[in-house]
């Protein structure tokens, strides 16, 4: 799907968790944010910007992002432990 369709919700937070994970967090949180304008209920993208903002210690914003992505999935864990991780720090 994603080698047709770069454009798709799915692609954009594929391409948003690599980027998360390869530490480039500026397009992260825009690949991410793009997928939730595509998706507004992608929790998983939601989750993806809120690794993004924890890894900038921005707790207040990964709070927000992971909060949202456990208002879509409220069983969630990757989620859950991100906003656990970011209220014990900030």
């Amino acid at each position: 799907r994603c080698l047709s369709d770069w454009s798709s919700d799915v692609c954009s937070s594929d391409l948003s968790a690599k980027y998360c994970n390869s530490g480039n967090y500026v397009e992260c949180l825009a690949t991410a944010k793009e997928a939730t304008e595509l998706k507004p209920s992608y929790a998983e993208a939601y989750n993806n910007m809120a690794a993004a903002y924890i890894a900038m210690q921005k707790w207040d914003k990964g709070i927000e992002a992971a909060r949202e992505a456990l208002r879509i999935k409220p069983d969630y864990e990757a989620a859950r432990s991100n906003l656990d991780w970011a209220l014990s720090h900030r």
